[in-house]
């Protein structure tokens, strides 16, 4: 009888797991590379790999590359002399995340002129708005 049990609950316990949410990001082993290299630098090659893994693993099983990483790929890039490397991660930054465009069309300009970060951006010249405290 006991059994019985145990298989009616069966079907429930697939559909929880069925409806248990699913990773929309790939990110590889890069939490635990990128932990690591902020423990101890030296573990840098790591933390590279991950980046390229991930990076190149793009849309493995439907999911995307997080916001930020083929950018953050081209700065390590870019820290190592592979203008063109960071260029190219730059632009696939910006073509799988268009929000960031105005930022990577600065990076790129950036590494074109052989610097290692973007100019930060222009004053608008507005003043912030003053705070009254209210009554």
């Amino acid at each position: 009888m006991r059994c019985g049990k145990l298989l009616a609950l069966l079907p429930l316990c697939g559909l929880v797991a069925a409806c248990a949410p699913q990773q929309k990001y790939y990110w590889g082993n890069y939490s635990e590379s990128l932990y690591s290299y902020y423990g101890d630098p030296s573990k840098e090659a790591d933390y590279e790999k991950a980046l390229f893994e991930v990076t190149s693993g793009a849309d493995q099983g439907g999911r995307k590359v997080p916001p930020g990483l083929y950018a953050e790929y081209g700065y390590e890039e870019l820290s190592r002399g592979h203008a063109d490397k960071a260029i190219e991660m730059y632009q696939r930054e910006e073509q799988a995340w268009p929000e960031s465009t105005v930022f990577m069309d600065r990076a790129i300009t950036a590494a074109k002129a052989g610097q290692k970060s973007p100019p930060a951006p222009a004053s608008s010249g507005v003043a912030p708005a003053a705070s009254s405290p209210s009554s």
